[in-house]
């Protein structure tokens, strides 16, 4: 079994300001802080949250997603994944966002 990765503790708030949310494709993300607790981002569009990855591939580990996805929630809720795979699920589940960000072969071409 592959180790888990560590959860990053300072998150960037211009990186995520703007990064396209992963499950609703908008812009609308910002960092939230705790006192003694990793940051993590939150999506006022669609309420998801995130936690990311610190170091390597920078997964993401979703802690809510909105029951309106319920595809990307069995797939990422509390699991991680890179950016790029929940991006390309959510997009199938919700084709009118805005998917540009996603690379050409991820992109659900069959509608």
């Amino acid at each position: 079994m592959s180790e888990q990765p560590n959860i990053l503790k300072d998150m960037d708030d211009e990186a995520i300001k703007w990064q396209k949310c992963a499950i609703c494709g908008e812009q609308k993300q910002r960092v939230v802080r705790q006192p003694g607790r990793p940051d993590f981002a939150l999506c006022y569009h669609c309420r998801s949250a995130f936690f990311l990855e610190d170091g390597g591939k920078m997964q993401m580990l979703y802690g809510n997603i909105s029951e309106k996805y319920p595809q990307v929630r069995k797939f990422a809720l509390k699991q991680w994944h890179t950016y790029f795979e929940i991006r390309a699920i959510a997009s199938q589940e919700n084709p009118e966002a805005d998917n540009t960000d996603l690379p050409t072969e991820l992109k659900d071409t069959s509608g």
